[in-house]
């Protein structure tokens, strides 16, 4: 599931809205929004990510640290 999300944020550029990134990652296979969110929150204490509020609903999802990331998951 972590490498979806990342795989999905490197082919957006990096930076993308919460929703979008749920629907591209839940389109190949069905996953509860808490899981997703679990695993968001997992990538943001590992330092790979940072999520911050645009609105009281919206949040940018943006990939901050590509270092500790496998170098095969930008191919």
């Amino acid at each position: 599931m972590r490498n979806k999300i990342i795989i999905a944020l490197i082919k957006r550029g990096g930076e993308i809205i919460d929703d979008d990134l749920a629907r591209l990652v839940k389109s190949e296979e069905y996953v509860s929004d808490e899981v997703f969110q679990k695993e968001l929150m997992a990538l943001e204490i590992q330092g790979i990510v940072h999520i911050s509020q645009i609105t009281k609903t919206r949040k940018r999802v943006k990939l901050i640290n590509k270092d500790r990331l496998n170098p095969q998951l930008f191919r």
